[in-house]
């Protein structure tokens, strides 16, 4: 499995809203927002240009992977988007919940940190339908 893939796997295994953003109701995968999944969406995504390696002896000692959490409600055509940012601001809070009460469960990981509680990155003038979003930044520190 791939670090996002752990990260994934803790978020879905103690997610504990309910009802329409439930586990049956939420995906949770790697990679990026999937236009063709109407319903919420918590992606996981290995942002490349965090790692930082410290080698000793010629060989990688630590590593410090950097991700990205995202949570992701799709506003319908013709909804003011209310409901809908309640939604993605409650998945954020569920999402911070999970990674700070469960971060010593992500293998293979030392520690997880999460570098913010999420910034809103909602598309307010963009594509129809709108999309709100937030971006949770974890680094993380792995020992090889």
């Amino acid at each position: 499995m791939t670090l996002a893939g752990s990260i994934k796997t803790v978020l879905q295994s103690n997610w504990n809203l309910t009802g329409a953003l439930g586990t049956a109701n939420v995906t949770f995968k790697e990679n990026w927002y999937d236009s063709t999944i109407l319903g919420p969406q918590v992606t996981v995504t290995n942002s490349d240009g965090g790692q930082i390696k410290r080698y000793f002896g010629g060989s990688v000692r630590h590593s410090y992977p950097q991700f990205h959490v995202n949570v992701w409600v799709r506003v319908p055509v013709g909804s003011s988007g209310t409901a809908e940012a309640q939604d993605a601001e409650d998945m954020r809070l569920e999402a911070c919940r999970v990674i700070m009460e469960k971060k010593a469960d992500v293998s293979p990981f030392i520690s997880l940190v999460p570098t913010n509680e999420g910034v809103p990155l909602h598309e307010v003038d963009g594509p129809v339908p709108r999309i709100m979003r937030y971006e949770i930044t974890l680094k993380g520190a792995t020992s090889n």
